[in-house]
């Protein structure tokens, strides 16, 4: 009796397609990095080597979807009632796929000397007119060598996939019990292989491909395949889509009158800051408190003791008091305090694919300055697609849960706040001399799921709600500060912290202040003497001038922010989704998506909708938020 083998030749053949795959894939990597040697010479060796591995990871993603329908039908056949031409059939299924996979892969070679971008949704802008582009794909004869590279590696992908087909076509004996195994085991593979990873907070992202400061590096670990797809269904979001308020020069030119700047036409924005000769390259330390609402603080009213370091600190600091999140998520913090980008509506800046590159920001000006920059956050760098999104846009180094023992991550936040404030400090005093450096902080414990550490002397008092985590979170920045005092560059350090958005407490109107209504400190008491509470509106988009001020060097104010410490804005504007509001002093417009529009006197917590009465402040206000979103969108778009 014939001994049967281990592996049914269904679940052989799948893996010899995968691996005859990723080998042509990998062939057209190594054709994308020879086109590109110039470029590549300047990225160390080990670097090149981690983003071969990342290439893999990626290459891997696309076969894995590749196979998954052949998958289903071959282990259907198997169990049910093998028929043998059915494999001769998925010979013409791989060619078909894999063909329009490797035309992509020899596509993008070119479109990223090109564009500096690999193969997405925006190749097809011109689809339109597919005679022009024909033409000039064809009539370039550097395209050439990409075009025979496709038809060889299409025709040699076929011819093999063709002799494993009729290498494994007959089924041999193997038991029900065996095939079964097998059947979960390659089922299982499959599936993570389209996840991308087993972290399970965040499937792979492009974002993942982005683990060192070069770009060149970083860009060629992707799959364009991937790159495709990913651009256009992030494209098809509705949440992504383009917001249409007025036509791009009309928000433009109507932005650059409320900030007082020129309209330079092309989508320029720009304002030419000019050091006043008094430059100091201050280190600057930003914490983005995760939820921190101004509301919790005893200065503005909560009587239940939630921040005395905080209200302690905002009388010895720069303090902005009547100070506004971009929107209502943390992604949106994040990159508006980092870019001076406003919150528009709901799209997600830092997943879209589009969005990849910007050309201003904190961290992008300061890098040109000679600073270090560095972010550090509590959790999975690649949620919310963090990590790839920062380090394409000035940030040199990520810190995330990784970079902690595994005992330390208490949840799917991973580590507690004052853990990862710790290691701030320690991270910060290793880093080289003699340059400043630039650390962005995201904390997290004030955060479902709350978990107060139990090693710590420190017991929080409340009981109600987030109350024990605010309290914690507090906590922890006076222990921050308590450990950064012992350090040689304390007294050279801007300290700020600000909450990434606020949380809804004890609500008035629909779109609620208090999720909007953040603490900014800048704490400083070496350079800054005498504290200063600044009672003028502000946005958090605003930081990045507004610390560009302070540090007194010279760069051009492409966005949309403004330097809180010698302009004035005339409304704070923020939005949540679907919803976009607006303020002055006193009043208060709301806009929903349903195009139902209210102004409130919100000072007094009135709740009387007065947009009736005072029809043309509603409209100034809906006009001055609408042209400096779209004006943002605008601005981003050209700098691409």
């Amino acid at each position: 009796m014939k001994s049967t083998k281990h592996l049914p030749n269904w679940v052989i053949y799948l893996l010899k397609v995968y691996l005859t795959g990723i080998a042509f894939f990998t062939f057209f990597r190594i054709v994308f990095f020879i086109a590109h040697l110039e470029t590549a010479n300047e990225v160390p060796f080990t670097v090149l080597l981690k983003a071969f591995f990342m290439g893999w990871r990626f290459d891997t993603v696309i076969s894995c979807y590749l196979l998954l329908i052949p998958f289903l039908f071959l282990a259907i056949n198997s169990f049910v009632s093998p028929q043998t031409r059915f494999y001769r059939q998925l010979n013409y299924f791989f060619l078909i796929c894999y063909s329009v996979a490797f035309l992509i892969c020899a596509s993008d070679i070119p479109y990223y000397s090109q564009f500096n971008s690999r193969f997405s949704y925006a190749a097809f802008s011109w689809a339109d007119n597919p005679l022009f582009v024909l033409k000039l794909v064809f009539t370039e004869p550097n395209h050439y060598p990409y075009l025979l590279i496709f038809l060889i590696t299409a025709f040699l992908f076929f011819r093999t996939v063709k002799r494993w087909n009729a290498k494994y076509t007959e089924n041999h004996k193997i038991t029900f019990a065996a095939n079964t195994l097998a059947f979960i085991m390659l089922g299982g593979l499959i599936f993570l292989g389209i996840r991308g990873r087993v972290e399970k907070k965040s499937p792979i992202r492009w974002g993942t491909a982005f683990f060192s400061e070069y770009a060149f590096a970083n860009q060629m670990g992707l799959n364009p395949v991937f790159t495709l797809i990913r651009s256009t269904l992030d494209a098809a979001e509705p949440g992504n889509k383009m917001l249409q308020f007025m036509p791009d020069e009309q928000a433009l030119h109507q932005a650059g009158k409320y900030l007082g700047r020129e309209h330079l036409g092309n989508g320029k924005l720009a304002k030419n800051i000019i050091t006043k000769g008094s430059s100091a390259k201050y280190n600057i330390v930003v914490v983005l408190m995760e939820s921190m609402s101004a509301e919790y603080m005893t200065r503005f009213g909560n009587q239940n003791k939630l921040t005395p370091v905080l209200d302690s600190l905002a009388n010895e600091s720069v303090f902005f008091s009547d100070f506004y999140s971009a929107g209502i998520h943390t992604f949106n913090g994040i990159h508006s305090t980092m870019y001076s980008v406003p919150a528009l509506m709901g799209k997600h800046p830092m997943k879209n694919f589009e969005n990849m590159n910007v050309n201003t920001g904190l961290p992008i000006e300061l890098k040109k300055h000679g600073y270090q920059t560095l972010y550090f956050c509590t959790h999975d760098a690649q949620f919310d697609n963090m990590s790839g999104y920062l380090l394409a846009n000035g940030i040199q180094q990520v810190i995330s849960e990784n970079d902690f023992p595994a005992s330390e991550a208490l949840s799917t936040l991973g580590v507690p706040d004052h853990v990862l404030l710790n290691k701030v400090t320690h991270t910060l005093s290793s880093l080289k001399e003699g340059s400043p450096f630039l650390a962005v902080v995201l904390t997290a414990s004030n955060h479902s799921p709350i978990i107060i550490p139990d090693d710590i002397p420190f017991r929080p008092s409340a009981t109600e709600g987030f109350e024990p985590a605010v309290q914690y979170a507090d906590w922890s920045i006076g222990n921050f500060l308590s450990e950064a005092k012992k350090e040689a560059w304390y007294d050279s350090t801007l300290f700020v912290f600000l909450g990434d958005h606020g949380r809804r407490i004890k609500p008035i109107y629909d779109l609620a202040i208090s999720y909007h209504h953040i603490p900014l400190l800048i704490h400083a008491p070496r350079i800054f003497t005498e504290p200063n509470e600044v009672t003028s509106l502000g946005c958090q988009i605003d930081l990045f001038p507004t610390l560009m001020g302070i540090l007194d060097l010279a760069y051009i104010n492409n966005t949309v922010g403004v330097d809180l410490l010698n302009e004035s804005r005339e409304f704070a504007y923020f939005s949540a989704d679907d919803k976009l509001g607006c303020m002055n002093d006193t009043c208060y417009y709301v806009q929903r998506n349903s195009d139902v529009h209210s102004l409130y006197f919100y000072r007094k917590k009135d709740r009387t909708d007065y947009i009736g009465a005072y029809p043309h402040l509603a409209e100034k206000m809906k006009n001055y938020a609408e042209s400096m979103l779209q004006g943002a969108q605008a601005l981003g778009s050209v700098n691409k």
